[in-house]
């Protein structure tokens, strides 16, 4: 009987401590990047958006997030005369872990992390000449990336968090002639809202 007590008493703290962690949540983001090497250099920062579902550990100070990004960059530029448009945009699997450290008697939460994606990379030409326009579509193959990640939460509440987020990432493409055989960086800047189950 007493073990059974026992062992009633350590289920119930362990509940109450997942469930004071808020262990699992979903968020999403909205913000500028930007995707460019040597070959190709985007004109100006794009919008990206990101979906996430994301668990925190209840001991340990960290944080595991898993989804999907899409951004896109342009590039303008001219051919024999002709101006033309190379947007080059990434749809984005990821996954990332994060430590966190919360800032005692606020509602901030500073934290790091790194990632790993697998990432589609398609490349769209557009030319304009006159009345006609042509387009032409390149579609690559998944590619390995790497990021790191900086960022900081604020907590207004316990059902939700708003976050703004700085990243830094390689996307490895050296079988790609397109891309001179580099890496394509993938950097910008985004702000979000996360939404806590329990």
């Amino acid at each position: 009987m007493k073990k059974l007590l026992l062992f009633l008493i350590i289920i119930s703290m362990t509940f109450t401590v997942v469930v004071n962690a808020k262990m699992l949540a979903v968020g999403g983001s909205f913000g500028m990047g930007n995707l460019s090497n040597d070959q190709f250099s985007s004109d100006r920062g794009n919008f990206k958006y990101a979906g996430f579902v994301m668990v925190k550990t209840p001991i340990l100070p960290l944080q595991i997030k898993a989804g999907v990004e899409y951004n896109n960059s342009n590039q303008e530029d001219t051919i024999i005369g002709i101006p033309y448009n190379s947007i080059l945009s990434n749809l984005s699997y990821f996954a990332s872990a994060d430590f966190r450290y919360h800032i005692i008697m606020t509602p901030l939460t500073p934290y790091v992390g790194i990632g790993a994606s697998f990432n589609s990379l398609k490349r769209t030409l557009k030319a304009v000449s006159g009345s006609a326009t042509v387009t032409s579509d390149t579609t690559y193959k998944a590619e390995i990336g790497v990021n790191g990640h900086i960022g900081l939460s604020i907590e207004p509440a316990k059902t939700f968090a708003v976050f703004i987020e700085g990243n830094y990432g390689q996307i490895f493409t050296n079988d790609l002639s397109d891309f001179g055989n580099k890496n394509i960086a993938d950097f910008g800047g985004k702000a979000g809202i996360i939404i806590y189950f329990f």
